[in-house]
């Protein structure tokens, strides 16, 4: 593992603690998730969706607009 991917911070989009979003909890492997919602993310991954209620919420939301 390198050193940035050690100091890399993610922040849930959909939680907020204090006065800013919510960290969430990295793993080894690259994923971050939110311990709150659920919300995962993969930066390394570009191509990753997330299908938390929150993320399939929006999805929802955006294909009702298309249709």
């Amino acid at each position: 593992m390198n050193i940035a991917m050690t100091m890399t911070v993610a922040r849930c989009p959909y939680c907020v603690s204090d006065d800013e979003f919510r960290q969430m909890i990295a793993y080894k492997d690259g994923r971050f998730v939110c311990n709150k919602c659920g919300h995962l993310t993969i930066p390394v991954d570009k191509d990753f969706k997330c299908y938390c209620p929150k993320c399939f919420e929006i999805q929802a939301l955006d294909l009702r607009r298309c249709g």
